[in-house]
């Protein structure tokens, strides 16, 4: 007979995959599947039913209907994908008022270390290579590139999946 702590860590472990693969797809097409969010809803009354710690849905739910508001308003300008809107409020829901605001940080802590990433190839590697160095190359094309937010999305989530496998 398996224990509930080993089918919950198999919820929380199908989370992290779901997670990893949205990164993986963000990264390669600029896309976050809609399964991603779905499924991470979809998981998430296992997590409520098979934890071993009492888990606020309200103020879980809560949370995500919070953070849709601010991501729906930076879709708005522009700035977030539709994608990156539910897969932050999925992982909102998950991270419940517990650990939304270490979700928040860390999401925002790798999503600024992506952005140096892009930035350097932009930057640097032209100019070491001695080609398109300048105002009028580098700086264009640095600030109309896309950024693939899901994997800072991803990297915040996996920290508060595993905060709640502890």
């Amino acid at each position: 007979m398996t224990s509930h702590y080993s089918v919950h860590a198999f919820v929380l472990v199908s989370a992290a995959a779901v997670l990893i693969y949205a990164a993986i797809s963000d990264v390669r097409r600029y896309l976050i599947p809609n399964n991603c969010s779905l499924i991470l809803f979809a998981l998430f009354p296992f997590h409520v039913w098979l934890s071993a710690n009492a888990i606020d849905v309200t103020a879980s739910v809560l949370a995500s209907l919070s953070v849709f508001t601010v991501c729906i308003a930076f879709y708005a300008l522009k700035r977030f994908g539709g994608g990156d809107v539910k897969l932050m409020s999925a992982v909102a829901l998950w991270a419940g008022a517990p650990f939304l605001a270490d979700f928040i940080v860390v999401t925002a802590l790798a999503g600024g270390a992506l952005s140096l990433i892009y930035i350097t190839h932009f930057y640097i590697v032209p100019a070491l290579r001695f080609d398109h160095a300048g105002p009028s190359g580098a700086t264009d094309n640095a600030l109309l590139t896309k950024l693939p937010y899901g994997v800072a999305i991803g990297a915040g989530g996996l920290c508060v999946l595993f905060q709640l496998a502890n």
